[in-house]
């Protein structure tokens, strides 16, 4: 299997940052702003289970909660799968303004069509 590489995102919301984290500490949120790609998803309030459709496979994630700071939040895999965690780091910029950033840390498909195609999705 493949080294794991990580892929990182950013946005910016304008709404409190108790709000965002809230949300993102409780995963029984989560399947109501997740892509299409995740599919068959399930939550209780400490981890995660989806199915993420790649291109060429279907690689089965769960995910348990492994803490929560003020302004950051660590999902790590439980059990066998390709990805190894996803980080929320929230970067308050005022009252009600927050960047906010994802990092997931997985494991591609062999090969570089795996790499390239599963990065773009």
């Amino acid at each position: 299997m493949p080294a794991p590489i990580t892929i990182r995102e950013d946005v910016h919301i304008h709404v409190p940052v108790a709000a965002i984290h809230r949300r993102l500490s409780d995963p029984t949120t989560h399947d109501e702003w997740l892509s299409p790609h995740f599919q068959r998803f399930t939550a209780d309030v400490d981890s995660c289970a989806f199915a993420l459709a790649l291109p060429g496979r279907t690689e089965p994630v769960r995910l348990r909660r492994d803490g929560s700071e003020a302004r950051a939040i660590l999902y790590v895999r439980d059990g066998s799968s390709a990805w190894e965690s996803v980080t929320w780091a929230m970067h308050v910029e005022g009252q009600h303004e927050v960047h906010l950033t994802v990092e997931v840390a997985y494991r591609p498909a062999s090969g570089a069509l795996g790499t390239a195609g599963e990065v773009m999705v």
